[in-house]
């Protein structure tokens, strides 16, 4: 569920804004703006009860709930347990520096060996962290969601005009380029690539570890083969490496709690999967996972978030047409208003933007956000267009724009 601040003046008009670019864009700058004027503001996660919201400022500016109506918001907005948020609280773990790297923060059990054994790791993720304020620490899945992600832009901006991606092309892309530059610490001694299984036979993954200068576990993502219980506490899960020149089929131990809640998080349930996270040695051969993330992909490597989104992405690739999903709200133009749109052409006159609605449990605070981003996507022309479906009512995906003429 996202949700908004509306902004309400002395005219009864009304603005909206998500969270993300009220509070965490440009440290908050929205908030300076609007403190201390005659607007009124609400939260739109509870239709039924608008929450009061007031703009605080000590150190910075930040955003909170009106005494006692806290209990108001709906679970999945990012103020449901929370009574203020400031700018900082949007810090995410995936840190960008001054070189183009990127410094990811996870939990130290996600790598690493728990002093106390027999403890899962919780780093899986969780059904609303689209929506739920991160405390500084990515999750595995979202780690390797943000990888894929990038990875698909990437290829799709720089060569998807000379040859379209395969699974085995996205995953080539994110071993030399994405994991290249990603680092578990700031003194990037250690990055992804110098510690993922990069294919090949299970015992290569040996040397990878006998070669560590800090000891971590081997960082993996595969594409999901299947799984097998043992007994009541472990299973055998077997992933393959996609590479258009050898097998690269391994099987891990995972904990059967661990397995479980990595199945939790990932909300699609028909068609592909990659499995990711990192392993370690338990004995001849034997590897174990210290920490699992589950997410859906489609047959080309895109990510996706519902089967909507499967069968959308699914007709697109299958047209070859050039798509980026512009994930990180870093890149956006402040025109988007911190939404986050289901992808964008790059291969029509000008951009446009695509957007996929479809069922939601509360329809209610659904239809809000579908009606904003409606409204708000329609007027950027003509810098951007705007191609939607609406699959919530069973529509068939609408003709595609048309892709520009080279001239």
């Amino acid at each position: 569920m996202l949700s908004f601040i509306k902004v309400v003046n002395k005219q009864y008009e009304e603005k909206f804004y998500t969270y993300e670019y009220a509070i965490g864009m440009n440290n908050g700058a929205l908030l300076e703006e609007l403190y201390d004027t005659k607007n009124k503001f609400y939260c739109t996660c509870n239709p039924k009860y608008p929450v009061e919201m007031a703009i605080g400022h000590k150190k910075n500016y930040y955003l909170q709930t009106y005494p006692g109506q806290k209990n108001n918001h709906m679970e999945g907005c990012i103020f449901y347990g929370n009574s203020s948020i400031k700018p900082n609280d949007y810090r995410t773990g995936w840190n960008e520096d001054e070189d183009g790297d990127i410094i990811v923060e996870l939990e130290s059990s996600t790598y690493k060996e728990s002093k106390q054994e027999g403890t899962p790791s919780t780093s899986t993720g969780n059904t609303t962290e689209s929506t739920a304020i991160k405390k500084h620490k990515l999750s595995i899945r979202e780690l390797a969601k943000k990888l894929l992600l990038n990875a698909w832009d990437q290829y799709i901006h720089n060569e998807g005009h000379k040859k379209y991606p395969t699974l085995p092309i996205i995953f080539k892309q994110l071993v030399d380029y994405q994991a290249s530059k990603t680092y578990l610490n700031k003194k990037k001694t250690v990055s992804l690539k110098s510690i993922m299984y990069k294919g090949g036979k299970v015992g290569s993954i040996y040397h990878i570890l006998d070669k560590m200068k800090e000891k971590t576990g081997v960082f993996f993502l595969l594409e999901y083969v299947s799984h097998e219980k043992i007994n009541e506490d472990i299973s055998s899960i077997t992933g393959r490496f996609p590479s258009e020149k050898a097998d690269n089929t391994v099987s891990f131990i995972v904990k059967n709690k661990v397995l479980e809640s990595a199945q939790l998080s990932n909300r699609v349930s028909n068609g592909p999967t990659v499995i990711t996270g990192f392993v370690s040695q338990k004995g001849f051969k034997q590897y174990h996972i210290m920490s699992l993330g589950i997410l859906s992909i489609n047959t080309y490597g895109v990510v996706v978030e519902s089967s909507h989104e499967r069968e959308l992405y699914d007709r697109i690739c299958q047209e070859k047409r050039l798509v980026k999903r512009t994930y990180d709200p870093k890149y956006h133009p402040h025109s988007w208003l911190g939404l986050k749109p289901d992808g964008l052409f790059i291969d029509t006159e000008i951009p446009t933007i695509i957007e996929v609605f479809g069922m939601s449990e509360n329809m209610d605070s659904y239809h809000i956000e579908r009606d904003f981003k409606l409204k708000h996507f329609s007027s950027l022309e003509p810098n951007y267009s705007f191609w939607y479906w609406d699959a919530y009512k069973g529509d068939t995906i609408p003709k595609f724009p048309p892709i520009k003429n080279h001239k």
